[in-house]
């Protein structure tokens, strides 16, 4: 997997190569250096290249954490410039 570009300012894309991860289906939640989630929860494919636009966030630190329906999860953190 992986998370560019960081810093980012509009759109930050995640990429998936196929069968790095064994689920069909990521959800993704958005949170702040203070912890406080700023974006609605997403759902997508965990395969492909996807587009999380952060062009709407303030400047600052930020952490995506993702999780597969089996209760497994990640956080990918990143640098929201304007």
């Amino acid at each position: 997997m992986r998370c560019y570009p960081n810093p980012v300012s509009e759109l930050l894309y995640l990429e998936f190569t196929p069968g790095s991860i064994p689920v069909t289906e990521l959800r993704a939640v958005l949170y702040d250096a203070t912890g406080r989630q700023v974006l609605h929860p997403m759902a997508f494919p965990a395969s492909g290249i996807h587009e999380i636009p952060v062009r709407s966030l303030d400047a600052g630190f930020y952490a995506l954490r993702l999780s597969d329906p089996n209760g497994h999860t990640s956080a990918i953190h990143f640098v929201k410039i304007n």
